[in-house]
């Protein structure tokens, strides 16, 4: 991962700026005007910002938006824009660690997705700072 866009990633998500939301990079509800984000929600919000030109679009529902980001019109993973800007290998960033078994098989060192640590209950975006500040 790019070092600058890191420390950015790292400072938006410690600012206290960004709702933590799950399963989607980013949901905005109307009713009562807040937007939730998952870590790589931030992410994609930093490269807009930041100038890189990632399509997006807004599915409106009843009291909530979606937002699709990229060609792909992804709701769930990076797009293939952002994690080339940002230097990630792949749409669901993962790492691992000889010590923890993965999220999906059973094995020591096995992939461990950024996207379900966002998701598990509890989970802080301090807590994943402190993940990618480690792994990335």
């Amino acid at each position: 991962m790019k070092a600058d866009i890191k420390e950015k990633w790292l400072a938006a998500l410690r600012s206290g700026d960004y709702k933590k939301g799950t399963g989607k990079l980013q949901r905005e509800y109307m009713d009562n005007d807040s937007t939730e984000y998952c870590c790589l929600g931030v992410l994609c919000d930093i490269a807009v910002k930041e100038g890189v030109e990632v399509p997006f679009r807004k599915k409106e529902l009843e009291t909530r938006a979606i937002v699709f980001y990229g060609v792909e019109e992804t709701p769930d993973y990076l797009p293939k824009k952002v994690a080339d800007w940002a230097g990630i290998e792949g749409s669901n960033p993962a790492y691992k660690d000889p010590k923890l078994r993965g999220h999906t098989s059973p094995g020591l060192g096995e992939p461990r997705y950024l996207t379900l640590h966002n998701d598990e209950p509890g989970t802080t975006f301090e807590q994943i700072a402190d993940l990618i500040e480690k792994y990335f």
